[in-house]
């Protein structure tokens, strides 16, 4: 009975666990619409969207999670192993990936700086809390 118990126990921490730190962990940056900002380089390759569904802050943010589980799926992960949640966090928003920028049906991804130059006006900008 009590080994019921403990597997129990323990799939409700992981469910916790699963629903609770993706949206905990959007708290570790604030988002802003920066339209017109100078931007850097490229942090990632650009991702073509379905519009107007993902034209957005939220679409761009889903669509970065889903790519980079995908990439991590391609490289290797075979059944049975532990896949891992990809969270906005997770993916590198707000340190590595500054800007999101949603234009001409793709979502672009850009760490800081100014050697891209100025953004659209569709653009976001992450800061660490």
């Amino acid at each position: 009975m009590q080994k019921k118990y403990k597997v129990l126990s323990f799939a409700i921490v992981a469910a916790l666990y699963i629903f609770l730190v993706p949206s905990t962990s959007q708290a570790n940056f604030k988002t802003t619409p920066t339209p017109g900002e100078t931007v850097g380089p490229g942090a990632r390759p650009a991702i073509k969207h379905q519009y107007p569904r993902h034209n957005s802050k939220k679409g761009c943010q889903d669509l970065l999670i889903a790519a980079e589980q995908s990439e991590r799926d391609s490289k290797g992960y075979k059944e049975g192993e532990r896949r891992v949640m990809f969270n906005l966090y997770g993916v590198g928003l707000g340190s590595y990936i500054r800007y999101i920028q949603s234009t001409g049906g793709y979502c672009y991804y850009y760490q800081g700086g100014t050697s891209s130059g100025a953004s659209g006006p569709n653009t976001w900008r992450y800061d660490p809390r």
